[in-house]
This record gives structure tokens, C-alpha cells and sequence, in this order.
């Protein structure tokens, strides 16, 4: 990725113990509407499982609990780079909060649309020969290891020898008969093209794929109407808890009336 000069910005699950709150700095951020905010931001270098080193972030809320985020870029700020995060979080939430608050998903049909010819699909004859493939590997690992762990523990018997060796050699033909249907099989699968076009599916297999023209649309709306409510949201009281504003937004969206108002001559 550092060739292609490519950084990847990502949340972080499980992050180690809090840091100490003298860490922090207060930060001045500008948001994407374009105001200004300062935010308590916090830096270390990390090493991953994989040994790979990388920048980690965290933002101290009012409340005490500290947001981490990673990057793996050697440049940008903190701050820069904590606002990118935060637009994005901002972008994953908005269709939970549209369905909870909206119902729009009841706009989206469940329709079907046809599937282009040419279109690349899996190969079914591929994929159940991949399955036979793996299933006869599985039996004959099995039978190996059950091949290499027959040992004679008991005294030597002409009887208990003859049983022994009986065993071992039906288990050693087992195995020679497995090991040259393995090899079969993964001969035909690599002869057998691994995605074909949807044209050449047998009509017993074929499928249909959901409609996805009125999803985007229903999308782009959900994504105006939550970018609009949020600054409808700033215009009720400050005091109001964010949940509160957001649910008389809503009521006043869906509750009948009218809107009045009165416009005045500007000053000259």
C-alpha cells in the first residue's frame, strides 16, 4: 500500500487499557459544515499482531471514554485525520437512523430484474467438483494418519500378527484408491472453468437478482433528509439531548398542520 502510496484509516475494536488523561490535547477541528470545534486528541505509535507499525488516535469525550481509531499513513494531522473518521462513522449511521425514524425502507420494492447473458457467474459444475475435491482430501488425510498410528503393542502372535498385517494392508489399499480419485477429481476441476456466463447456466440453476434501481433512489433521499435534519436539529434548543431534538424533528415532520409566517421589510 506505501508503493502505492494508498493509507487505510479504520476504527480500532479492541484497544488496550485507556491512556492517561494528561496525554490529551485540546484540538481545533473544522468540521465538514464548516464550523470549528475543539476536541481533546491523543497520538502513539502502535505495532499490530502482524508486526506492522501504525499511528493511533483517541478522542476524550466530556464523559471520560476515549474513541480510538488507526492509520497507517506516515502524514496528515491528528486533526485531519479524526474529522475523515468521524465523516465516516457520520455516513454508517444515517440508514439506522432513517429506518428507526423515518420508515423509508417501506418505499423500497422487492422486485426482480432479468440478468445480462454476459454477465460472469460461479460455475455450479466447478463448485461441486471443488466440493468433492475437499471431501476426499478430508477422508484421505484421516485415513493417513490412521495408517501411521497402527503399531503392534501386544506380544508377537502368528494370530494377532496376521490380523495386524491385514489391517494395515486393506487401510494402504484404501489409501491408494483415495489418492488416485483425489487426483481425478482435481484433474477435472482444473479442466472445468471456474465462472462461466450466465447465458451457458443450465435453466434448472439459473436465478434472478433483486432490483436495485428504487434502493438507490430511496438511498439518495435518506441521505439528503438526514443531512437536512441535522441542521433543523441545531435550530431547537442546545440544551435538548441530541436523541430528544432528533425525535421532535420527526414528530413535527409527520404531525398535520400548516406553516405560517411573516416576513419583514429588511433594513436599508
Amino acid at each position: 500500500m506505501k508503493q502505492r502510496r494508498l493509507a487505510r484509516l479504520t476504527c480500532h475494536t479492541y484497544p488496550a487499557p485507556d491512556w492517561p488523561e494528561d496525554e490529551f490535547n485540546a484540538t481545533e477541528t473544522r468540521l465538514p459544515s464548516g464550523q470549528r470545534s475543539t476536541i481533546q486528541l491523543a497520538e502513539r505509535g502502535t505495532q499490530l499482531s502482524n508486526r506492522l507499525w501504525v499511528r493511533e488516535f483517541r478522542k476524550l469525550t466530556q464523559t471520560g471514554q476515549q474513541t480510538t481509531f488507526l492509520s497507517t499513513g506516515s502524514r496528515g494531522s491528528a486533526a485531519l485525520l479524526a474529522v475523515m473518521m468521524f465523516k465516516r462513522w457520520s455516513q454508517e449511521n444515517f440508514l439506522r437512523y432513517m429506518r428507526q425514524s423515518y420508515r423509508q425502507d417501506g418505499l423500497v420494492d422487492y422486485g426482480v430484474g432479468a440478468i445480462p447473458e454476459t454477465t460472469m457467474v460461479a460455475n455450479p459444475a466447478h463448485r461441486a467438483l471443488d466440493g468433492q475435491v475437499r471431501k476426499a482430501v478430508g477422508l484421505l488425510r484421516r485415513q493417513t494418519a490412521e495408517y501411521g498410528a497402527i503399531n503392534l503393542a501386544d506380544a508377537i502372535e502368528p494370530r494377532k500378527v496376521k490380523a495386524f498385517v491385514q489391517g494395515k494392508s486393506d487401510l494402504r489399499d484404501s489409501i491408494a484408491a483415495l489418492q488416485s480419485e483425489v487426483t481425478d477429481l482435481k484433474a477435472q476441476r482444473k479442466a472445468t472453468d471456474k465462472h462461466i456466463a450466465y447465458g451457458a447456466l443450465p435453466e434448472a440453476v439459473r436465478f434472478d437478482r433483486l432490483s436495485t434501481q428504487s434502493k438507490h433512489l430511496i438511498d439518495t433521499i435518506q441521505m439528503i433528509a438526514y443531512r437536512a435534519g441535522t441542521p433543523w436539529r441545531r435550530s431547537f434548543t442546545r440544551r435538548r439531548h441530541v436523541m430528544t431534538t432528533r425525535a421532535a424533528c420527526c414528530a413535527s415532520s409527520t404531525a398535520p398542520g400548516s406553516i405560517s409566517g411573516r416576513i419583514s421589510n429588511p433594513k436599508r
